[in-house]
């Protein structure tokens, strides 16, 4: 895979809301390879990663300030992605993908990415980012907070994402696992664009095990159409973890809870939660899950 960095500029259709001085990842792939059915998630969310560090990094002025924000005092607290077009498309064909500030709060702001191929959108993220002190242990106010509003774009009416999450049944399947070296960083926990890809293996492995209710056993082979990802800790590799999972029925979607179980004496910490939505695109992301 190769990539480049620009604008996007003659990239999109004039129907396109996005705004022209918006900068861009230009991907060349081989589309098979890299979104087969059951990656795509996990695609999506790398570029939308890689997407956002692009954006920091051609921010210009002030950008040296935003970047050592970005990369030095932040860190992901959640993603919502929302798959608009699963198909696959030609060997080689070009990704585009767009990242732009959304929103600045007190402590965290919101990254939005839209991906599209041959002008067509494949799918829109939102990604959470919290602003830390040195030390990346305490929640601070976001460091030259005005500066990152200025670089506000309201493009796509990709909005704010508000996700609750169903209280865990007494019947939710609870598959015991361990974490794989290979599903780690070079930090030495588990990469955020992993989660979806562990979320998919267990409700195979619960569908497996009859461990959904009679709807989500229907629905299990279906690939999602929308993805939510919560980030609590930080999961190490080969380490106990437990991944309870459920189908809840008004949301149409499946639960994950990720729990560190690192011994049997030492009290069990959560991880992550995951909720892979059926549900139909919505695509402005307003009422999504």
């Amino acid at each position: 895979m190769t990539s480049r960095v620009g604008r996007c500029e003659g990239l999109v259709h004039d129907d396109c809301s996005l705004p022209s001085s918006l900068p861009s990842i230009t991907y060349s792939v081989l589309w098979a390879e890299q979104t087969t059915h059951w990656d795509l998630l996990h695609t999506v969310f790398k570029w939308a990663d890689d997407a956002q560090k692009a954006f920091f990094l051609s921010a210009g002025h002030p950008g040296t300030v935003l970047q050592k924000l970005y990369f030095e005092r932040a860190v992901m607290r959640s993603v919502t992605v929302e798959v608009a077009n699963s198909e696959p498309h030609a060997v080689a064909d070009q990704v585009i993908v767009f990242s732009w500030i959304s929103k600045v709060g007190r402590t965290s702001w919101q990254s939005s990415t839209e991906i599209r191929c041959k002008n067509q959108l494949v799918a829109r993220a939102v990604t959470t980012m919290v602003a830390m002190d040195h030390a990346l242990e305490t929640t601070v106010p976001v460091p030259h907070a005005a500066e990152l509003r200025e670089m506000v774009q309201k493009a796509a009416d990709v909005s704010s994402v508000e996700v609750k999450v169903p209280s865990r049944p007494s019947t939710a399947y609870v598959w015991l696992t361990v974490v794989r070296l290979t599903d780690c960083d070079s930090f030495g926990h588990v990469t955020n664009t992993k989660y979806p890809v562990m979320a998919l293996e267990a409700r195979a492995v619960a569908a497996k095990a009859a461990g959904y209710s009679r709807e989500g056993q229907l629905l299990a082979d279906l690939q999602p159409t929308g993805c939510h990802v919560d980030y609590i800790a930080q999961v190490h590799p080969l380490v106990p973890l437990e991944i309870a999972t459920w189908f809840d029925g008004p949301s149409q979607a499946f639960i994950f809870e990720f729990v560190i179980r690192e011994s049997v004496n030492v009290h069990a910490a959560a991880a992550a939660t995951v909720i892979l939505s059926t549900k139909a695109p919505v695509l402005d992301m307003k009422s999504h899950l």
